[in-house]
């Protein structure tokens, strides 16, 4: 029964996040699910949304994609409490290359990646991500406890390195 709620936790939550349809074998790739059980999980999964979630629906868009998506009466809401994203594409770039290399001095962050990594740092820093020290008068910067906690990851950097070449794996 465990591994079944692992696997239906799994598909729920590639359907939740990915914010796109999903096909049958992009669930499998993704949640490493066997090919036999993710029609029976999609089934349990959307009699468990029917039950419990007023403001969501799973459904089967076309062929074999399904999303977890809004039922129609809540987009109103979504839309009048959706913001931007705090953090953009290129300061979660800085971020994870800060979390994968640190310490890593300003400097070297921005030969890798441009100018543009001072603000990013800044903001990052601004929001508790990041910290930084300065040795040799250059500043250099580590995740914080609180970056380990808001995004999941151990809060050691060999434990960081880890996780993010897996996830990095995972989605190439």
């Amino acid at each position: 029964m465990r591994n079944q709620l692992s696997e239906l936790a799994k598909v729920e939550a590639a359907l939740y996040a990915s914010g796109r349809p999903l096909s049958l074998d992009e669930l499998i790739r993704i949640t490493g699910v066997p090919k036999t059980r993710i029609k029976p999980l999609l089934t349990e999964l959307e009699s468990n949304v029917k039950a419990y979630s007023q403001a969501l629906e799973l459904v089967q868009v076309r062929g074999d994609l399904y999303a977890l998506r809004l039922k129609q009466d809540f987009v109103y809401i979504a839309k009048r409490s959706s913001l931007r994203p705090v953090i953009s594409k290129a300061v979660l770039r800085t971020l994870t290359m800060v979390a994968y290399y640190q310490p890593i001095s300003s400097l070297d962050l921005s030969l890798r990646r441009g100018t543009q990594v001072y603000g990013h740092l800044k903001l990052l820093e601004s929001l508790g991500y990041l910290r930084h020290e300065v040795k040799d008068r250059r500043r250099y910067f580590y995740t914080t406890p609180y970056f380990s906690s808001y995004f999941g990851v151990p809060d050691d950097t060999d434990g960081i390195k880890k996780k993010l070449s897996s996830l990095f794996k995972a989605t190439h």
